[in-house]
């Protein structure tokens, strides 16, 4: 063998080398690439998993709480259609405590801590489920605010003034019957909310 061929040899061996070194660390790197890339799949995957569940978990709850006091609001309702149903001559001051026993209008919060979650932190869930869930808490918030005009209603000083009594038990019955009616339909929504949830989840 000369030299010459000798020396191409050598060459010819030790870019085969390099050539295996190069590809090798071309997988390596592909292959590190690829985990990561699955491993913040997996964790957008869990953080959506996780989200849902949320959802669900609140939504079911601040139902039930609804699903508590709705009797309680309804026997408000009836209390004050019988006092309405008396001479007005008669009614000679607004007197809430005999309707609700001092238990006052609303005395569970309904949350929304998850849908503050989801629009913060922004995870990988589909648009129909990011729509449902969005149009549930949105409705959850004329609730709120039915339970906000009711109790600020009964902190006005115009209640106290006996000329307007049966006025005020009027105005109390718009009150208190938009409360109960904005809880039914809720209740009705969340229920449909959960169905839909748990039909999206399976697909």
């Amino acid at each position: 063998m000369t030299h010459s061929d000798q020396t191409t040899g050598n060459f010819t061996a030790g870019f085969k080398d390099h050539l295996i070194q190069g590809v090798l660390i071309f997988a390596s790197v592909l292959l590190a690439f690829w985990l990561t890339d699955r491993w913040h799949q997996q964790q957008e995957k869990r953080q959506a998993t996780d989200v849902i569940n949320a959802v669900i978990e609140e939504m079911t709850r601040n139902k039930g709480i609804m699903k508590d006091w709705m009797p309680y609001h309804k026997t408000i309702m009836e209390g004050v259609e019988e006092i309405l149903g008396q001479d007005p001559d008669e009614i000679k001051f607004f007197n809430i405590g005999q309707l609700t026993e001092e238990r006052g209008i609303f005395r569970e919060i309904l949350t929304h801590d998850s849908w503050d979650y989801l629009r913060q932190t922004n995870p990988q869930i589909s648009i129909d489920k990011r729509l449902l869930i969005n149009r549930v808490f949105r409705q959850q918030e004329f609730v709120d605010a039915a339970i906000n005009e009711a109790v600020g209603f009964l902190t006005t000083r115009e209640i106290l003034n006996e000329e307007l009594a049966f006025e005020n038990y009027i105005l109390f019955y718009g009150l208190i019957s938009d409360l109960y009616y904005q809880q039914y339909f809720m209740i009705q929504t969340i229920g449909r909310a959960l169905e839909e949830l748990s039909a999206l989840e399976s697909n």
